[in-house]
């Protein structure tokens, strides 16, 4: 190690083999239209993306961040405080569409690991609707709204989700019941109803969750958009129209707008990665890892660390990337070495925020260079982090590597590593882009 050359600095201002820091942003929302919105084919549907709690979201579709639960406790906020002064565990976004006939208008977390998109609607029992920003949706108010019949293929399709078969209820309406890997649950009338994508695209009996009680730990979301695999996510709902692809980019700050859209766009690079089936998971996205690379070295770990395939979970919601424990901890090593000996940073004490961050320093006042961080996916596929993906900046006084381990051997790239990328889906071609500086 002691013998390597220092880096160089390149025309764009980063150096090659480091990362640069760049300008913060201030706490107002940007007004620049991220570059992945403009000009893009009419075939698709391009929908703003903000983050929740963020001064881009209209005080309208505010929602307060998830509380962490047992299951997120290993999960390591890097993301602004929330109001209360905790980091968020989750960073959701949120896209805004339209239920019914006339359109109600809701604020939906998109979610590319859940199935069925629900909103929570006015019938809850004796007044127990959890508390939200904006108004419930009221069914009874849409001219196109109906129940799905119990006794009914479409009822059936509910079944993977519910062992016992399809939940009826006394009318004989079909219900859903679902709970999730933490223990929140939801509860509800499977139904059908227009959904208004944008003025001139229009889902009819477009199947969803009209939410009636919610057990666990929910912020103020209407509700959630689900860009899973499974047959009642909106992927496969809209699969005629816009042939199971999507795409988000996720902005770079909370001060900034990131965008989803709906269709395929033929225009990208033909260097893909594949998307990844696991049985176990049905419903969600997994990638492989080939490669990782610090100051653009790669890093040396035992191979079987990672599982054969599939060995990435791919999420919209985690807040920063896991990593095996047999990785990550060469991974560090090498990061916190070139950090301390060839960047000339100082140790710094880890946060005592409750999180996994620990690897730590004292930033530089100027010239915050740090190492490259690079990971290759399958197909060669090489992405290139940024500052704000390779470390989290408390202050002034600390900033810490964003990873973290886990006794596992998949790995989770989380969307602080995402960010600014457009993650471009081919569901059905089971294949994924990430291109580059798209927010």
């Amino acid at each position: 190690m002691a013998g390597r050359s220092k880096a160089t600095v390149r025309g764009d201002g980063r150096w090659l083999g480091a990362v640069v820091l760049p300008s913060l942003s201030a706490n107002v929302c940007s007004s620049t239209i991220p570059l992945g919105m403009k000009n893009r084919h009419s075939s698709l549907s391009v929908l703003e993306l903000v983050q929740t709690h963020s001064p881009c979201a209209d005080e309208k579709q505010l929602m307060n961040p998830r509380k962490p639960t047992t299951h997120d406790v290993a999960r390591t906020p890097v993301s602004p405080a929330d109001s209360t002064g905790k980091f968020q565990f989750y960073i959701d976004h949120i896209v805004t569409m339209g239920f019914g006939t006339p359109e109600k208008m809701m604020s939906l977390i998109l979610d590319t690991s859940s199935d069925l998109t629900w909103i929570q609607c006015n019938t809850c029992p004796n007044k127990t609707c959890r508390k939200q920003e904006g108004s419930l949706f009221n069914p009874s108010m849409s001219s196109s709204y109906s129940h799905i019949p119990c006794k009914s293929t479409q009822c059936s399709i509910m079944e993977p989700d519910t062992p016992s078969g399809p939940i009826c209820s006394k009318t004989g309406n079909c219900i859903y019941d679902l709970t999730d890997s933490d223990g929140n649950e939801i509860k509800g009338d499977f139904s059908r109803d227009t959904l208004t994508i944008a003025p001139n695209i229009l889902v009819h009996d477009f199947k969803f969750g009209c939410t009636y009680s919610t057990k666990g730990t929910f912020g103020l979301e209407a509700g959630l958009l689900a860009l899973g695999r499974s047959n009642t996510s909106i992927v496969s709902q809209t699969a005629n129209k816009f042939n199971q692809c999507f795409s988000y980019c996720f902005p770079s700050s909370s001060s900034s707008k990131g965008f989803l859209t709906l269709g395929k766009d033929n225009s990208f690079t033909k260097i893909f990665t594949p998307l990844i089936i696991r049985s176990e998971y049905p419903y969600m996205y997994f990638i492989n890892i080939i490669a990782i690379s610090v100051d653009g070295r790669d890093i040396k770990y035992n191979p079987n660390a990672f599982l054969s395939s599939g060995n990435t979970y791919i999420d919209s919601s985690i807040a920063i990337t896991e990593l095996p424990s047999a990785v990550y901890n060469p991974f560090s090593t090498e990061f916190r070495w070139l950090m301390l000996n060839k960047y000339r940073y100082k140790k710094a004490k880890p946060p005592s925020d409750g999180s996994s961050l620990d690897i730590c320093f004292v930033p530089h006042k100027t010239n915050n260079s740090i190492p490259s961080v690079s990971f290759t996916f399958k197909n060669n596929v090489k992405v290139n982090l940024d500052f704000f993906g390779i470390v989290r900046v408390y202050n002034a006084s600390l900033m810490c590597l964003a990873f973290t381990s886990v006794d596992d051997n998949m790995a989770t790239f989380g969307i602080t590593q995402q960010k600014t990328f457009e993650v471009v889906y081919d569901v059905g071609g089971h294949k994924l882009w990430f291109i580059p500086n798209r927010c």
